[in-house]
């Protein structure tokens, strides 16, 4: 499982080394506006190996539309539900804190039509996760690290309206009694989300 999650931070993080830093004022969104979202989720403590994967996710997400925009807020998440999680065996709920959360922009790669950008949130705390099992009395939450707020990568490709968010950016911020040590506080979480969006925008820079 670890060795899949890395894999898979590899490849989005090569994606944004080949891409050209985009000109800050020339996005170009069609047929932008809401859409829907369906993928999965998954996240591992990248010091004690336990991970959580959900089998259902959905999200509403809201492209920018016109000409001449600027790469912040390009996309928003509204709302954000992650269904059928399940870490070690045991139900999980897992609710995302923050929203909505944003993608501001920066590169662009014309020949993969994939643009990168840093998902945030203008919450104080910026982007955080809470997960539960009630069953065993562990909940945690993770978030930025130390003071800084919670930031990862993504990224958006034309083609196939796949959007997905990758890194290793959060930490575990709190852990509750019943978590017997599976996660504890500071250690770097990997989150690995893939979604298809529909109907599909097409995001171009310049």
């Amino acid at each position: 499982m670890l060795l899949l999650f890395a894999s898979a931070v590899l490849a989005v993080f090569q994606f944004g080394a080949v891409a050209a830093s985009a000109d800050e004022s020339t996005w170009t969104v069609t047929d932008g506006g809401r859409t829907n979202a369906y993928g999965s989720f998954a996240a591992q403590d990248m010091t004690t190996g336990a991970s959580v994967s959900c089998g259902s996710s959905d999200m509403i997400v809201r492209f920018r539309d016109g000409t001449g925009l600027s790469g912040n807020g390009l996309i928003m998440i509204t709302y954000g539900n992650l269904g059928n999680c399940n870490g070690s065996g045991v139900p999980v709920e897992i609710h995302p804190r923050g929203l909505p959360w944003k993608m501001n922009a920066t590169s662009y790669d014309a020949q993969t039509g994939t643009t990168t950008g840093t998902l945030t949130s203008d919450d104080a705390a910026g982007i955080s996760v809470v997960a539960s099992a009630d069953s065993v009395g562990c909940e945690v939450a993770a978030g930025g690290p130390g003071t800084a707020k919670g930031e990862i990568q993504a990224t958006y490709e034309n083609p196939t309206g796949q959007l997905v968010f990758s890194d290793t950016n959060l930490v575990i911020t709190s852990v509750g009694l019943g978590c017997g040590g599976l996660l504890n506080v500071g250690d770097p979480i990997m989150l690995y989300s893939q979604y298809s969006v529909w109907p599909v925008p097409t995001i171009t820079n310049p």
